[in-house]
């Protein structure tokens, strides 16, 4: 019997694909192939253009539904779809961006799905988001030890004093990062230009711990049979131990 590797086709809200496949690779087991519609995401201009409602927009949207779609018929296909909550965690109540995805996006393709006899449930164990809470910035800066380094490297040295405080801040309080609004452009000297870098290497352990919207994606994601069968060993270890902590 031939087991067919599992492909995720990846979504990304930012004009960047490189950080978060970085942060993903590690989270997969080693084979767990990765596509991203590049057409689609030209035809948009931008990663969270698909909640626009402009009929210049709309031929782009059918075609992510449709791409979506097609993916998931795909033996082991499965799908992630990023965007930014655009609140802190504590308010993630308020953030409209989810009630945008069910309506433009996951409802349209579970319609195009049962058309082709494809279970509810079963779509939504293949197809699940990524929601970072503010922004992917509040889990990628949680790799302190790298900031620190390009921090030093960069900034003046009373700067540096200063940025020194928020870092130990994010290390000594497990929540502070989702509680923060826009953090790469209001709190922190880094932006989004290291990215990348700072998802190489991630602190998965210190990332689980804080129980917030990152604990949140990786439980609710390992919780699902299709996408639990590609997680690493190790991390699916984690989890459970963090899970026995909060009980």
């Amino acid at each position: 019997m031939v087991v067919k590797t599992p492909t995720i086709l990846l979504w990304h809200e930012d004009r960047n694909p490189a950080p978060l496949h970085t942060l993903l690779a590690q989270l997969f087991n080693h084979g767990t192939g990765f596509t991203f519609p590049s057409a689609v995401f030209k035809g948009l201009r931008s990663g969270n253009n698909w909640r626009s409602r402009k009929a210049q927009n709309e031929p782009a949207v059918v075609l992510l539904r449709k791409t979506i779609a097609d993916h998931l018929c795909i033996g082991g296909g499965l799908v992630l779809f990023h965007f930014d909550g655009d609140e802190p965690w504590s308010k993630r109540a308020d953030s409209s961006t989810l009630g945008q995805f069910e309506d433009r996006i996951l409802r349209p393709v579970m319609s195009i799905l049962a058309s082709r006899g494809m279970s509810e449930d079963d779509v939504r164990s293949r197809f699940r988001t990524i929601v970072p809470y503010y922004s992917l910035e509040s889990w990628l800066f949680r790799n302190t030890a790298r900031a620190r380094e390009i921090c030093t490297n960069r900034c003046a040295r009373s700067t540096h004093a200063l940025h020194e405080i928020v870092w130990r801040k994010i290390d000594d309080e497990a929540s502070y990062l989702d509680e923060i609004t826009k953090p790469k452009e209001e709190h922190f000297c880094l932006g989004d230009r290291f990215n990348a870098e700072l998802a190489e290497r991630f602190p998965w352990d210190s990332a689980l711990a804080s129980r917030t919207s990152f604990f949140d994606f990786i439980q609710l994601l390992a919780g699902t049979a299709p996408f639990r069968a590609v997680i690493r060993r190790d991390i699916l270890t984690a989890i459970a131990n963090h899970e026995e902590r909060r009980d």
